[in-house]
């Protein structure tokens, strides 16, 4: 990682990263890393109403993140590509590793405090 980030490729990142900055559709990305669902099936493991969850899903279609093949009268979801959950898995580990920081951090104060 020597080399400076290019601006198209930081600007990229950065439309990445807004899309990804939404409860909703962090939980879908999560759920499709299961494998491919239906809406019904994604509406159920998030507690989302359908409209709320159409909207989150073409968000993510549009950022290329998710796939949809139809199925008969449904239509089931897919993450594009593998990575996709990498960037959730990670983004997972950073938050819990930032809760272990702030717990023995809390910890530390309560026992100053005590003191």
């Amino acid at each position: 990682m020597s080399e400076a980030m290019s601006e198209a490729m930081s600007e990229a990142m950065s439309e990445l990263f807004r899309v990804l900055g939404h409860r909703v559709r962090v939980q879908v990305l999560y759920a499709l890393g299961e494998g491919p669902a239906s809406v019904r099936e994604l509406q159920a493991q998030t507690h989302v109403d359908g409209s709320r969850l159409s909207q989150q899903l073409a968000v993510l279609r549009r950022a290329g993140l998710i796939s949809a093949r139809r199925r008969g009268r449904s239509i089931d979801y897919a993450l594009s590509t593998p990575e996709v959950i990498g960037l959730v898995q990670a983004a997972r580990w950073v938050v819990n590793r930032r809760a272990v920081g702030q717990e023995r951090l809390l910890a530390q104060l309560q026992t100053e405090r005590a003191s």
